[in-house]
């Protein structure tokens, strides 16, 4: 296939900048194409790489349920000020939701496995940072929103990295499987996390729960590690900033993906405001014991910050490569 044999419409594209990738056979030509694998988790869990990705996934999202809590009782105990909390919460969402469109194109032009463990380091390297200041007393208030900001950023690295890998390591035939594995994932992390992260502050205290968080961002790194993604066609305008837009673009344009943002876009306050607000009121009902503290956060069970608007945004340049790959076919 050539470039110029594409058709009108689609992104112009430096002859040279595609010419290795569109030479090499194109991993979604495997995935896209009939086969009579066996549709079992057996089969699918025995695709090389798989269980890796799938261990990794559950491993992480647990880590990132928990950082969300685990911030959350560290900062009203370490600073007793709700109005922080808050700010914190605000500053581990906002500035990944305003980047993932970028994310989403640097995604679609390099090895995700490497954004995806880039990602995990900066998580674990984050809290593990915020333990040691704090411990150290060295931990002002500007430094520590400066932390929780710059690790929100790489955040839809994994979120969105991890999720457009299944479907390009996986036959068509098994992706119902791969898409419940990964949804049963989100629900995983949703629920062992801030269990996890309540037992350990009640337990331990909030700097182990930090450090066992940074743990569990480690372990996703690890499982990572001397993996290979497949060679697909990677499409891309020369400038990241166009790609971002496209995909901002693109999800505009389409019906189904405009409802989902607009949906999810409208949850992300409540969310963030019952995670910071139900540990204050907690607080103030029950003492600042950290055992009340945490046993009243695990009670209520539930943590909503999980799967957000920017899966829908970073998603969208990789969706609109494999429309392009499939008109092409076509």
């Amino acid at each position: 296939m050539e470039v110029a044999d594409r058709p009108s419409g689609t992104l112009s594209v430096p002859e040279g900048h595609l010419q290795k990738s569109l030479q090499e056979r194109s991993a979604i030509d495997v995935v896209t194409k009939p086969t009579r694998a066996p549709v079992t988790y057996r089969a699918l869990f025995g695709l090389p790489g798989l269980p890796r990705l799938a261990g990794a996934t559950v491993v992480a999202r647990t880590g990132a349920s928990m950082q969300a809590l685990v911030l959350v009782l560290f900062v009203l105990q370490r600073f007793q000020s709700p109005p922080l909390a808050g700010l914190v919460v605000f500053l581990s969402l906002v500035p990944g939701l305003v980047v993932s469109p970028v994310a989403g194109a640097l995604l679609d032009r390099h090895q995700r496995m490497l954004l995806i463990r880039l990602d995990y380091a900066i998580g674990a390297t984050a809290l593990g940072l915020l333990a040691l200041l704090d411990s150290l007393g060295r931990l002002p208030v500007p430094i520590l929103l400066l932390i929780v900001g710059v690790g929100s950023l790489t955040n839809p690295l994994s979120n969105s990295g991890t999720r457009s890998l299944f479907p390009v390591m996986v036959p068509r035939v098994l992706w119902g499987r791969v898409n419940a594995i990964d949804s049963g994932a989100y629900v995983v992390a949703s629920i062992a996390g801030p269990a996890l992260a309540g037992v350990l502050v009640g337990a331990a205290g909030v700097h182990a729960a930090l450090l066992a968080t940074a743990v569990l961002y480690i372990g996703g790194f690890v499982l990572l590690l001397s993996m290979t993604e497949p060679a697909i066609e990677r499409i891309a305008t020369g400038s990241l900033v166009r790609d971002a837009l496209a995909g901002v673009g693109y999800v505009l344009r389409h019906r189904e993906l405009r409802g989902i943002a607009v949906a999810r876009l409208a949850d992300s306050p409540q969310l963030g405001v019952g995670l910071a607000q139900d540990p204050s009121q907690a607080v103030g009902q029950l003492g600042r014991d950290r055992r009340a503290v945490a046993t009243a956060r695990l009670a209520w069970g539930e943590d909503g910050l999980e799967g957000g608007l920017d899966h829908v945004l970073a998603a969208a340049p990789r969706q609109r490569a494999v429309e392009r790959h499939e008109r092409h076919r076509a």
